[in-house]
């Protein structure tokens, strides 16, 4: 059995390791630790080294305080808090940050974000203003170019629902005769619905075939 390296006196991050702990974790020995905020703290030698572990929680709950935003403070007296434009931003803002808004798996647990430039005090007035620079209408909705990116001005733009619809990770893409299509677009252009296309990719049918042109 190898010997268990002494960590005592050691600092990870926010911890300092100051004995041998009188618990096991995962069936592993742990490692007592104090955290620079007084707490303490165990620990196993793995959680330590690879940076699993770097305070007693005081981290985390400071990262999580400093992501979360305050709408109220965002609710500048703007005399548009009634109004789709802010009804928009507001639900941008929660489902990158608020866990419990709907749709936050898709954005905030993915690590999507929203620009310092449209946050704080001035953020909505600085998102409206780019929107009504940008194309905005109450026919069209926030879209992100890179799915994967931020919300900031140079990765979204206004688009129609069908547009964003084509935009999602779930979008479906057929290549037939050099041409690409969503199946959105495919089934307006076959006047196939979308669900007998599918169906039809779905047992095996080639692209050619799926689209009903053999």
């Amino acid at each position: 059995m190898c010997k268990m390296v002494d960590l005592t006196g050691e600092r990870f991050g926010r911890l300092t390791v100051i004995s041998k702990g009188n618990k096991r974790l995962y069936g592993k020995p742990t490692w007592l630790c104090r955290c620079d905020c007084g707490r303490l703290k165990y620990a196993i030698t793995q959680s330590l080294k690879n940076g699993d572990v770097k305070s007693c929680g005081c981290l985390q709950r400071e990262t999580r305080r400093k992501n979360a935003i305050n709408l109220n403070e965002v609710r500048i007296h703007h005399g548009m808090s009634d109004s789709r434009i802010y009804r928009i931003y507001n639900n941008m803002i929660s489902r990158c940050y608020r866990k419990s808004s709907n749709g936050y798996e898709n954005y905030g647990d993915r690590g999507i974000r929203v620009c310092d430039e449209w946050l704080g005090k001035d953020g909505f007035k600085n998102f409206m203003e780019w929107s009504f620079a940008n194309g905005y209408s109450d026919k069209l909705t926030i879209d992100r170019i890179d799915n994967n990116g931020n919300y900031e001005p140079k990765n979204c733009k206004w688009s129609t629902r069908k547009e964003q619809a084509n935009n999602t990770r779930a979008t479906i893409f057929l290549e037939y005769n050099g041409k690409s299509h969503s199946l959105t677009e495919w089934s307006e252009i076959t006047g196939l619905s979308k669900a007998t296309i599918y169906t039809r990719l779905r047992k095996g049918f080639s692209n050619e075939k799926a689209l009903g042109y053999k």
